[in-house]
């Protein structure tokens, strides 16, 4: 039974870190595309929009309805993969040295 309920404590700290590196950086891409374009709103309709594609993007799921324009928000998306995937690979390295 300690098994599941550690488990559960990595798949939440998992989800956690990845709902909140997922918020950040899709509302910076939002900000950044929505400076940059003020009047497109194909390319960034919403701050919800942003954070769904950064969710997309940092599980390597893909999404070709968004995608940032700016050289900016393209490295800022990069920075946040790069994130995600050390974060999917490092949490259970951490919880369980």
């Amino acid at each position: 039974m300690a098994v599941l309920g550690q488990s559960a404590i990595e798949i939440f700290t998992i989800l956690i870190v990845l709902l909140g590196t997922s918020c950040i950086f899709g509302s910076m891409i939002y900000t950044i595309e929505r400076l940059t374009n003020p009047t497109s709103l194909r390319l960034c309709p919403k701050v919800g929009t942003s954070i769904y594609y950064t969710i997309l993007a940092i599980t390597n799921v893909g999404f070709e309805g968004f995608l940032p324009s700016t050289y900016l928000g393209k490295w800022i998306a990069c920075a946040a993969i790069t994130i995600g995937l050390l974060t999917s690979k490092s949490v259970p390295l951490v919880l369980h040295p």
